[in-house]
């Protein structure tokens, strides 16, 4: 930490990409970008709102390269759930299988005025471009999409309102089936938890959660599982600011 710039890391090399520019007239709010690949494509989603953060009328835009230089134009994924009126689209990410790629979006009320009723959902392709119709899944606020464990199990992480995790698991392939909750002690303090995770060498899941708050010592607080996912240990501090 005493190197701010680098933090003491090699720097990667890469080139960098254009996707979407805003227009004055057009959609102005790129968020929750999220990568996947399919019959060796790259695909990238991102929440596409007219003037700021999931508000009314905010839909998912897609678009997929062969090289990961040159990408197709952006095109609508998901449209505005009921026509800017109360609800939004938020970005979630994909998961392929040999057969079929599925894109996941969570339906909110727009502008964060309550969470109960957060949902979501999936579309599925077998050629990445088109698509069927929308499959409701579970409730829940989430934007990372399921992440195989080395046992080949999801997992998958989100949050039921703005202040309780929920960490999901399943063991079917097709990452729409099956989902159940993985167990995890109740804890105070979190706002926007937001969770994602890592495996370690020893298989160990650590599960690291955002918490918002005034403190100036705010930190990433962390749980972690040794039953691929099924139970997890009450979230505790970390030393990463």
């Amino acid at each position: 930490q005493a190197q701010p710039e680098t933090l003491g890391l090699a720097t990667v090399p890469g080139e960098h990409r254009l996707l979407y520019k805003a227009t004055e007239d057009g959609y102005k709010y790129s968020h929750h970008p999220n990568l996947g690949v399919f019959h060796n494509k790259l695909y990238a989603m991102w929440s596409s709102g007219i003037a700021q953060e999931d508000d009314n009328g905010q839909r998912v835009l897609y678009c997929h390269s062969e090289d990961g230089l040159l990408w197709s134009k952006p095109d609508v994924l998901v449209e505005d759930p009921d026509g800017i009126e109360s609800l939004a689209c938020v970005a979630a990410g994909f998961h392929a299988t040999d057969r079929e790629l599925t894109a996941y979006y969570t339906t909110i009320t727009a502008g964060h005025a309550t969470h109960e009723h957060d949902r979501l959902h999936a579309v599925t392709s077998r050629d990445g471009r088109t698509w069927n119709r929308p499959q409701p899944l579970f409730q829940g606020f989430f934007i990372e999409s399921p992440r195989a464990l080395r046992s080949g199990r999801l997992l998958m992480n989100g949050q039921w309102d703005t202040s309780r995790p929920r960490l999901m698991f399943t063991d079917a392939a097709d990452g729409r089936s099956a989902w159940k909750d993985g167990r995890l002690p109740e804890s105070e303090g979190f706002n926007w938890p937001e969770p994602s995770w890592l495996q370690r060498s020893d298989g160990t899941i650590v599960m690291l959660f955002r918490r918002q708050t005034s403190n100036a010592q705010a930190a990433l607080y962390a749980s972690t599982s040794n039953d691929d996912g099924k139970t997890w240990t009450r979230p505790v501090a970390t030393n990463f600011p």
